[in-house]
């Protein structure tokens, strides 16, 4: 309680997310944490998004204040991850950012945040550049492995000095992820986790999709791969586990939901021609990417995560668990965090056709038990370690007890 017996004053909480098309995981991260901290008495929200782009759409029912954020064309479509790092320091790159600094200035001088928690490598880069003053505490909300596994020298050593110089808090998914950036000299105790969760009764509560419009016959098993169609997910490895599953006799059929961005279509286009070979042919199925994804699943008797490179958190995992479908995952970056003792189902060695073909009988089998099994991976967990993040954040020592 405050002087007088008054409530303690609310913190103004102001998240910042750049991304105005394709929504990824850190998004669906921010949305599911909204839903919960926007009914929160202690936080007022602001969140400087694009204002006519889908993250916005998303948010505009939840009682937040609206701010307008976005990047130019150029800077919006600036990867880290694809080499042409020269691009970062070019003279268009420099108007760019400064441009994208107006627009969150603007933002935070109308909302006067005490905490401002930045949701991308962008929006931390161009969050870095402004004043204390304005910005509040500054947490650093990290969905990437931020490392050589996925990202060149350049980036990484900007990134790094920006952290070091402007976070007062940074938060990852997963251990493996901070751990990744301790091992770069960030110190450990300005790194926390906070591994993601979803709303486990809303999400088991979803009914079942018709997939037969999608050509998918009726009563088969379903082996489903779900995510971006991007060569580090590992669609094209499913493709192979498919295909020698069927030629050892199986009788499954196949499920790839999702889509691939822009850049990448032509990656789609050939697991598209390789899933119409004649080994496949009539086994494999396409589903575009579905805004609610439980009711598809839930027509899987498998889930397989077939991603080649580490995983920061891997969402689609506990997603399946929710649902109680049955998981294959490949055994690196935040899976082993995940999948333990084999309740949901097992890991393997990320890459190994044969590893996932031998796990597919014992693991359909776990899909029959019925008893009520552990999930710590809820949403409350999730809103619970923010507060308590944001409130020690705010305290004047700005120290907070790393997990």
């Amino acid at each position: 309680m405050g002087l007088a017996g008054n409530p303690p004053a609310r913190k103004r909480v102001l998240f910042v997310d750049h991304v105005d098309r394709i929504l990824g995981g850190g998004e669906i991260n921010l949305m599911e944490l909204l839903s919960r901290a926007s009914m929160r008495k202690g936080w007022e929200i602001g969140c400087a998004t694009a204002p006519n782009g889908e993250l916005r759409k998303r948010l505009k029912k939840l009682p937040i204040v609206h701010h307008d954020y976005f990047l130019p064309p150029r800077l919006n479509s600036l990867r880290f991850v694809d080499g042409s790092n020269c691009f970062l320091f070019s003279f268009r790159v420099i108007q760019d950012l400064i441009k994208a600094r107006g627009k969150l200035v603007q933002a935070c001088e109308l909302f006067s945040p005490d905490v401002t928690i930045t949701c991308t490598n962008k929006d931390h880069l161009i969050a870095s550049t402004i004043s204390r003053k304005l910005l509040g505490k500054a947490i650093w909300w990290c969905n990437d492995i931020l490392s050589r596994e996925f990202f060149t020298a350049a980036p990484l050593v900007v990134v790094r000095e920006a952290m070091l110089r402007s976070a007062d808090h940074v938060v990852t998914v997963s251990h493996y992820a901070r751990n990744a950036l301790t091992a770069s000299g960030i110190p450990e105790s300005m790194t926390s986790v906070v591994h993601n969760g979803i709303d486990k009764e809303a999400f088991a509560k979803a009914g079942v999709a018709d997939l037969q419009h999608f050509g998918v016959p009726e009563g088969v098993k379903l082996i489903g791969f779900v995510g971006r169609f991007t060569p580090w997910k590992g669609p094209e490895l499913f493709l192979q586990i498919a295909e020698e599953r069927i030629r050892q006799g199986g009788r499954e059929h196949f499920v790839l939901v999702g889509s691939s961005f822009n850049e990448e279509g032509n990656y789609e286009r050939r697991l598209r021609e390789k899933a119409a070979a004649i080994s496949l042919a009539g086994r494999v199925h396409f589903i575009p990417f579905q805004e609610e994804v439980a009711p598809v699943m839930r027509n899987f008797s498998l889930l397989m995560h077939t991603s080649i490179k580490p995983e920061p958190f891997g969402r689609v995992v506990i997603e399946a668990m929710a649902l109680g479908v049955p998981v294959i995952a490949a055994r690196a970056g935040a899976i082993p965090e995940i999948l333990k003792g084999g309740v949901y189902g097992t890991s393997v060695p990320a890459g190994s056709i044969e590893a996932y073909v031998q796990a597919i009988d014992p693991t359909l089998d776990l899909g029959g038990a019925k008893a009520e099994k552990p999930f710590h991976f809820g949403l409350e967990r999730v809103m619970r370690e923010f507060e308590l993040l944001v409130d020690a954040t705010c305290e004047p020592s700005g120290l907070y007890q790393a997990r």
